[in-house]
């Protein structure tokens, strides 16, 4: 009969510490995607913003023309967005391809994409536009940029993410 409890509480003991392993491997495999995920996010962010400081006559949402004009759309946003480089003069378009999950960026008429992995699933891009245009004006040109997706870990791990940043035109407009 002792011997009988010892072994019963023993395989209690050896389940919880069982599920404490499983559920410090899960955390794990967790963080890990979180890690590569903010790498990569953070890699594309960095290159948008970076063209947004370097860049001039900014224009809200490529579908709506003329693309060559500064046009904010700073309550709602958009997914698109379109300016000139001051480095090369030449058109970059960033957009959300809503069939791949992925930020896309075209210069000129280059297509290309950023790379934010396969583990990672853009579900919203959008860039509020303070164009600061109109005559006289000098207010400085900024864009707010959301990104809103989810990172697809090993396993049953998935986590959402929501990050924001804001560039300011380097080049002063007065």
């Amino acid at each position: 009969m002792e011997l009988m409890v010892s072994v019963g509480i023993f395989i209690f003991v050896l389940s919880a510490a069982m599920g404490a392993l499983l559920s410090i491997v899960n955390v794990y495999r967790k963080t890990q995607t979180l890690h590569v995920v903010s790498d990569n996010v953070n890699l594309a962010l960095e290159d948008i913003s970076k063209n947004i400081i370097q860049g001039t006559n900014f224009h809200c949402d490529a579908m709506v023309a003329p693309i060559t004009d500064a046009r904010s759309c700073n309550v709602s946003g958009t997914s698109s967005i379109v300016f000139v480089s001051n480095d090369n003069n030449k058109k970059i378009t960033y957009w959300l391809d809503t069939v791949s999950h992925e930020i896309m960026k075209d210069v000129d008429t280059v297509a290309g994409k950023l790379t934010t992995g396969s583990v990672v699933t853009i579900e919203e891009l959008r860039f509020r536009v303070f164009a600061g245009e109109g005559v006289g004006s000098k207010d400085q040109p900024r864009v707010i940029v959301n990104i809103r997706g989810t990172a697809i870990g090993a396993g049953d791990t998935s986590s959402s993410f929501d990050v924001q940043t804001t560039a300011v035109q380097r080049t002063p407009k007065y």
